[in-house]
């Protein structure tokens, strides 16, 4: 297939080179802690737990969007046949700031931020919602 051009909004972009690269890296559990950091802001919130997250407290907040964060990390393990075998044993720390960005006419609340936790993650990978978007693209930290 044959892609030339992109259009953006309605402006025509040509495609003057395309590259793609694949490599290799690890994934999953580990006992060191490795540092992350979001490169694009994480849609960790749906409706449900979006209610759940405004009613509570600032450190209570960052306690549960940690708890997301693991559980991001499970739901993208089964995606590539990963067992975790003990979800009680990733660990995750971190703080996470609000970003509001506007998605499909609506604003919605995201997070930027860094993170440590026991568990392999390549770089570019996307964790939480709209993923096939960009949003949640982390980067081992520095």
């Amino acid at each position: 297939m044959e892609i030339e051009d992109i259009k953006i909004n309605e402006s025509i972009k040509l495609i003057n080179e395309k590259s793609i690269k694949l490599t290799a890296d690890k994934f999953g559990e580990t006992k060191e802690y490795i540092d992350y950091e979001f490169i694009l802001p994480w849609m960790a919130l749906n409706q449900k737990n979006y209610d759940e997250y405004i009613q509570l407290n600032k450190f209570d907040q960052q306690f549960f969007l940690r708890h997301i964060l693991r559980e991001n990390l499970k739901t993208i393990s089964k995606g590539f046949n990963y067992e975790i075998k003990n979800i009680d044993g990733i660990k995750v720390d971190g703080h996470f700031i609000k970003k509001e960005i506007k998605f499909k006419e609506m604003t919605m609340l995201c997070f930027m931020g860094n993170f440590m936790i026991n568990f392999y993650v390549p770089d570019y990978l996307g964790v939480g919602k709209q993923v096939a978007r960009g949003f949640g693209t982390v980067r081992k930290g520095e």
